[in-house]
């Protein structure tokens, strides 16, 4: 509400001095929550829950992409929903049922015009295994009114298979092809664990002239490690590797940028740490 009430007074502020209003500042994240599990023992959701939510509400983002949401996770996402509308696409039926990637866009300054999902795979309508995959993976979007601005955002996430190498290459291919058959749209944001790094090659689809990695947008360092996958700490710091990333079109300015590694405890809120961007 705060933000709507700063927005609405800068917009007359500048509307009575002749001057036209400068596009506030948008904050992105992408974030793998981990499914909730029994096996992660004392790391299972029930246990970190509280900890994912209040790193969310700190870091207060706009439009947040979050990956291995199980319908229990979802539900309890919705403790949100004074802040966020939540739309997802699971793996079982590309809604509610399975592990799902999720979009939370933050209600007062975003509306949905247009949501859906794919699978990434040879039939992406249907939920399907697609090329080398060990999982079905599906993909969320939404055409989203950014009310500040009266411009239409397509926002992404995705989770790219960790085993299928052509997997990974050809649904970021298709996540690109997708995109590209769109109209009517300002700007695109893609977020998601893509389970591999940007030398691979296996993400060049998403790397083009169109689309670009937050950090090939950045002026600057960025802030936090060169990594985001840590395993709740168990994989070897020499081994960690950046697998999570937000694409952007042309337009954008990175303002800034940080893989957060916030603990309350000394213990992981996830195997992931989430990633952060502020734009312009």
């Amino acid at each position: 509400m705060k933000r709507v009430l700063f927005y609405f007074l800068s917009s007359l502020f500048l509307f009575l001095s002749g001057c036209s209003v400068p596009p506030p500042e948008t904050h992105v994240m992408t974030y793998n929550i981990r499914l909730n599990v029994a096996s992660d023992s004392t790391n299972a959701w029930p246990n970190r829950r509280n900890e994912v939510f209040s790193l969310i509400r700190f870091h207060n983002p706009d439009i947040i992409g979050l990956q291995e949401v199980l319908p229990d996770q979802r539900v309890d996402l919705e403790a949100l929903n004074d802040v966020y509308l939540f739309e997802g696409s699971g793996r079982e039926d590309g809604f509610m049922k399975g592990e799902a990637t999720v979009i939370g866009l933050r209600k007062e300054r975003y509306s949905v015009k247009e949501t859906g999902h794919f699978f990434l795979s040879e039939t992406p309508d249907i939920p399907s295994l697609g090329w080398d995959a060990a999982w079905i993976r599906p993909t969320i979007w939404i055409k989203a009114l950014d009310k500040s601005t009266d411009k239409i955002i397509l926002v992404v996430n995705t989770h790219l298979d960790n085993m299928g190498h052509q997997a990974r290459i050809n649904g970021s291919r298709q996540i690109a092809g997708f995109i590209s058959k769109q109209s009517g749209i300002h700007s695109v944001v893609v977020t998601g664990d893509f389970n591999t790094n940007l030398e691979s090659g296996e993400l060049d689809s998403l790397n083009s002239a169109y689309l670009k990695p937050a950090q090939a947008k950045l002026d600057g360092p960025a802030y936090g490690p060169n990594w985001s996958f840590q395993g709740f700490g168990s994989v070897p710091i020499q081994e960690r590797q950046l697998i999570d990333f937000i694409f952007l079109s042309e337009g954008w300015t990175v303002v800034r940028l940080g893989v957060l590694t916030d603990r309350m405890t000394e213990k992981w809120p996830s195997d992931h740490c989430p990633v952060l961007v502020e734009l312009k």
